[in-house]
């Protein structure tokens, strides 16, 4: 099954200078069968098909351009909400919004998050630590 074009008013031609010589400015175009009939092999299309190949090919680039810039801009502003409320730490990492964490502190370091030296009654806090957080049994 080939190219079939119908349609009311539509110049069917034969060969492709009388198709060149009646449609002008518009292409002429190859087909199987102009308006049924299998000996008329040219029709005139007003539409050149270089022009619409390159609306096509304009319109998909600006699709995939505004798409592209939507997504920075998503992207972005996901980066500028993470970094919204920063807590600076020496070292730590903090997460916010974490669910289902299970938070064990280091055995070194305070109820604050800092780390002490070891003295005599811290040595007996971290031992107190280290058993309570399951790393002595």
């Amino acid at each position: 099954m080939g190219n079939v074009i119908y349609g009311k008013n539509l110049p069917c031609f034969d060969t492709i200078q009388s198709c060149a010589e009646k449609c002008g400015k518009a292409e002429c175009v190859f087909v199987d069968k102009c308006n049924g009939n299998s000996s008329l092999n040219y029709v005139c299309l007003p539409i050149d098909m270089r022009i619409l190949t390159l609306i096509l090919f304009a319109s998909c680039l600006l699709v995939v351009g505004i798409c592209s810039c939507i997504v920075a801009c998503y992207a972005c502003r996901a980066i500028k909400a993470s970094f919204r409320n920063a807590v600076g730490t020496d070292g730590d990492i903090v997460f916010y919004n974490a669910r289902n964490v299970v938070n064990m502190p280091h055995p070194a370091v305070d109820e604050f998050g800092h780390y002490k030296a070891p003295t005599r009654e811290r040595d007996s806090q971290r031992d107190w630590n280290l058993r309570h957080n399951g790393y002595i049994r």
